[in-house]
């Protein structure tokens, strides 16, 4: 009796382990089609903000230096890294301009 027990133990272990991995299995395929759909998904926001990036700084090449320089002063207290941004391109686009000139003292500021 024993031995019939253990047999049958043994058997219906090797069900549960063979039919466990049938799932893990779909499990995988399925996590295997997500993480590539997210992977795609990554490259495409990523295009997208170059795309993006691209554009702003289009448009900011197109602004004035009063301009430039009044947006910067508005984020350098928000946001220092963008205000910089705002500056450089001043400093970039109308290096001789009285703005670009206050814009390189505001960059001390900024840091």
């Amino acid at each position: 009796m024993k031995g019939k027990t253990m047999i049958f133990l043994t058997c219906l272990l090797l069900l549960l382990l063979i039919s466990g991995c049938g799932n893990s299995k779909q499990q995988l395929e399925k996590y295997a089609i997500e993480k590539k759909n997210l992977t795609n998904r990554i490259s495409d926001l990523e295009d997208q903000r170059a795309y993006l990036e691209e554009e702003l700084k289009q448009a900011m090449e197109n602004l004035s230096p009063e301009v430039l320089y009044n947006v910067a002063k508005q984020y350098a207290d928000k946001d220092r890294e963008k205000a910089k941004s705002y500056l450089l391109v001043l400093i970039d686009q109308f290096p001789s301009s009285e703005q670009a000139k206050k814009a390189r003292d505001l960059i001390g500021n900024v840091k």
